[in-house]
């Protein structure tokens, strides 16, 4: 890839050092490039796998030309140049298909965080969410799908919903049962919350 002439620091610093800008060159090419930093972020090589249904999740990115891909079997992956906070002008991608040898299970752990007892006030509760999630050595805390269920009643698929649930609950003792789930591998953790 290449980053756009525009974007670069040599075009800015040359744009703002017209005498236009008066004293204010430095000032504003240093503007300009932390704004483009904040705003765009860097150009990253962004890593999708492609589902069947041709929809892209995100598995990672690098600023360099390699990366490792923990995955099995058949795989598409979809490979794009962009700014790591702008994504509307990203690249179209390059389709790699990948052909690995059949998976190896690893162990699916989970870490949740603070106390597995939690004490709210009604209305009050926080959810604390995991430590951590691997997959053998692979961090999945990001990628990994956690669903939440209290006292086996309706299932919520996020941490506000579930926040929004246990807050409108009268004062008592419930149990919220976490599924984590990761490739065909499913787990479960608890915490009571004693709400007075």
């Amino acid at each position: 890839y290449t980053t756009p002439e525009v974007l670069t620091t040599d075009y800015i610093q040359k744009y703002f050092n017209k005498s236009t800008f008066g004293n204010s060159k430095e000032k504003l090419a240093k503007e300009r490039i932390s704004y483009n930093k904040n705003t765009l972020g860097d150009i990253v090589f962004a890593i999708y796998k492609e589902d069947t249904d041709g929809k892209l999740t995100l598995v990672g990115t690098s600023d360099t030309f390699s990366y490792t891909y923990n995955g099995y079997g058949e795989t598409n992956l979809v490979i794009k140049a962009e700014h790591g906070k702008f994504k509307a002008n990203a690249s179209s991608g390059v389709n790699v298909k990948l052909s690995l040898d059949e998976q190896v299970f690893e162990q699916l752990t989970a870490t949740l965080s603070g106390s597995t007892t939690a004490h709210p006030n009604t209305g009050n509760y926080k959810e604390a969410g995991f430590k951590s999630i691997r997959y053998g050595k692979l961090d999945v805390l990001n990628t990994a799908t956690i669903k939440y269920q209290v006292n086996n009643g309706d299932i919520f698929t996020t941490k506000t919903e579930l926040e929004t649930y246990v807050n409108s609950l009268p004062a008592g003792t419930y149990t919220i049962t976490y599924t984590v789930s990761y490739l065909t591998q499913e787990l479960t953790k608890t915490r009571t919350v004693i709400i007075s």
